[in-house]
């Protein structure tokens, strides 16, 4: 199913903002990502073609 992405650049007390993060807490969703998974999508970004696929994901 395709995604959008949303971009949220209104004031902090905006009615879109204040409803999404009042929704973060209930939802458990993280302030942010584990400092591993910072360095790994770092790495990833610096080379994002140099991917360490096993073969048999793509059977």
């Amino acid at each position: 199913m395709p995604r959008r992405r949303i971009r949220l650049t209104g004031a902090p007390e905006a009615p879109l903002r204040a409803a999404l993060t009042a929704l973060r807490p209930g939802l458990r969703v993280p302030e942010d990502f584990p400092p591993e998974v910072r360095e790994e999508a770092a790495r990833a970004a610096k080379n994002p073609f140099a991917l360490d696929l096993d073969t048999a994901d793509f059977v």
